[in-house]
């Protein structure tokens, strides 16, 4: 039986989903890395913001990974909530370090 993403809920094998976590780390430490990425989606007029816990080089072989095999490509962000986006539906993907605020005051010569 087809569901309406047309994956057949009851075939013996599974799409696989390409995460963009990197192992050993925890979704709930995204400030240690600060990567908030953009994701366009075609034919949707607003883009998906999410903070991830790794850096622009793991995004980057995601994305990369997704578009090889054909598989969603998924981010976990720093709450623990997934993002799955079909593959066949990406726009772009925009990569920006969270820059943290200085606090003080700054001198020059």
């Amino acid at each position: 039986m087809n569901t309406p993403g047309g994956i057949d809920r009851h075939s013996s094998t599974q799409a696989k989903l390409v995460s963009a976590r990197r192992p050993g780390v925890s979704s709930l430490n995204t400030r240690e890395y600060g990567m908030r990425i953009l994701i366009g989606i075609q034919n949707v007029q607003r883009e998906l913001e999410i903070d991830v816990p790794i850096d622009a080089v793991g995004v980057k072989s995601a994305v990369a990974e997704a578009l090889s095999s054909g598989a969603p490509l998924v981010f976990t962000d720093s709450e623990g909530k997934s993002v799955i986006v079909p593959i066949h539906s990406l726009g772009y993907v925009t990569t920006a370090a969270d820059k943290s605020r200085h606090v003080g005051f700054g001198f020059t010569n």
